[in-house]
């Protein structure tokens, strides 16, 4: 059979398949983002644009070096496949998890995912979110990012609960309240007041204890969709200058990690990756 009637072949088992996992993918040793021959789906996990591009999996291990541990992982691969379009790069990542854990409470966690590249593609720190001096970029994803009216999913027969600033209208009134009752909102912290409701949040960090919102700043977005036990989840991130950009075309590294909200996981009790090596191609996919 030639070349081109594998491709036919796997094309069409592709299209058979509804989300695009068939015996025709590839399975590299490496993380690999092609370009994109058309538009970016960057909130779009479930695209087309997904069929038939590599797809690297990663073994995952439960994180037991930094307090409180993960004893045994709960997610052990994670399939990834990535796209880049010369100006965003966008992860899109597969995992098994029966339950959809996007309502949250003081002890129910959400589900989420993470992608972490090095500051600089020459850098290789730790792991473990990075180390002083040697910073990380974090691209977070939360179920419960998603959740449009969290109180209302877990309580639907809740009478009407009026919160203190909703009295006040807009203005300087009610941003005063809110300091007072709502110190989230008060204080602008970025997983509270989130860009357009967004599920995919930008991060750096130089170690654990250290995340904050990334120096300079790039644009980030994403979705996740839960379907058939199993997560679909895209990351996406703004590549910025060539030059100095740890996703523009060229070799690097990238780690990944997952929660499972159903198993009590947050914080640092979470399912991660090692180091694996990223390429990202410069001609067309």
């Amino acid at each position: 059979m030639t070349i081109d009637l594998v491709r036919t072949a796997c094309a069409l088992a592709l299209a058979a398949s509804a989300l695009g996992a068939t015996a025709c993918d590839s399975r590299p040793d490496h993380v690999i983002a092609r370009r994109a021959s058309g538009e970016l789906p960057r909130t779009d996990p479930l695209s087309s644009a997904w069929d038939g591009l590599p797809e690297h999996e990663a073994p995952l291990v439960a994180q037991n070096v930094i307090e409180p541990h993960l004893t045994e992982a709960s997610v052990t691969k994670i399939r990834v496949r990535a796209l880049h379009d010369g100006r965003w790069i966008a992860f899109r990542l597969e995992w098994e998890d029966a339950t959809d854990d996007h309502n949250v409470t003081t002890t129910v966690f959400s589900d989420a995912a993470a992608v972490q590249l090095p500051r600089t593609r020459e850098a290789r720190p730790t792991i473990m979110m990075g180390n002083d001096g040697t910073p990380v970029d974090i691209l977070f994803f939360r179920a419960a990012w998603q959740t449009a009216d969290n109180m209302g999913e877990l309580y639907p027969n809740m009478p009407p609960i009026h919160h203190p600033p909703e009295a006040a209208a807009e203005g300087p009134a009610r941003q005063e309240m809110e300091r007072h009752y709502q110190a989230g909102v008060g204080a602008q912290n970025p997983t509270v007041v989130r860009p357009d409701g967004a599920s995919v949040l930008a991060f750096s960090a130089e170690g654990y204890g250290t995340l904050s919102p990334p120096e300079g700043g790039y644009a980030a977005t994403g979705r996740g969709v839960h379907r058939d036990g199993r997560w679909y989840v895209v990351l996406a991130r703004e590549i910025g200058e060539a030059a100095s950009s740890p996703v523009a075309p060229g070799r690097s590294v990238v780690a990944f990690a997952v929660w499972n909200g159903s198993n009590g996981e947050v914080g640092s009790r979470k399912n991660r990756s090692e180091w694996i090596e990223l390429e990202i191609q410069g001609g067309g996919s």
